[in-house]
């Protein structure tokens, strides 16, 4: 499935998480706080970030900002203690995909992280998509498709 690095403090939620997500298939590095992930993140391909906000050494917010800097197509889910509206709209606004609070189910962790995965696949403004599926060609970024070579109407 998807690389993801973990970036949590707490070593109990941290392993689990990393137990968690293995289990579904996912690959995932863990760093215990801010300055590692950074040194991670410069090292290693990641295809999605859980980051809590309160890290020693880099905080979460600074992380995300740094992130947005360097990797602006990484998604990031904030996985943290911090459940005030401000807090949510500062983590959104400064760039982060997604945004759970603790404590959360691991269940909805894990549909919000297949849910961002999905939309940072799909493409971007411009460009064309083509989905073969048989004879049937679609185009995911405008609205054309072909039956064999043959170009349908849509509406």
């Amino acid at each position: 499935m998807a690389h993801l690095l973990i970036v949590e403090d707490d070593d109990l939620l941290r392993d689990g998480l990393a137990a968690q997500l293995g289990q579904v298939g996912h690959q995932t590095t863990t760093a215990a706080n801010g300055a590692l992930a950074q040194e991670l993140l410069e090292s290693t391909r990641f295809d999605g970030v859980v980051l809590d906000l309160g890290l020693p050494l880099v905080d979460g917010m600074a992380l995300l900002r740094w992130i947005r800097k360097r990797l602006l197509a990484l998604p990031v889910l904030i996985l943290t203690a911090r459940d005030g509206v401000e807090d949510r709209i500062e983590g959104l606004n400064a760039g982060a995909d997604d945004y759970l609070t603790k404590p959360f189910n691991m269940a909805e962790l894990q549909a919000r992280l297949v849910a961002m995965l999905r939309r940072s696949r799909l493409p971007a403004f411009g460009g064309s998509l083509e989905l073969p599926a048989g004879r049937l060609r679609l185009d995911a970024t405008q609205p054309l498709a072909w039956l064999g070579d043959e170009p349908l109407e849509l509406t």
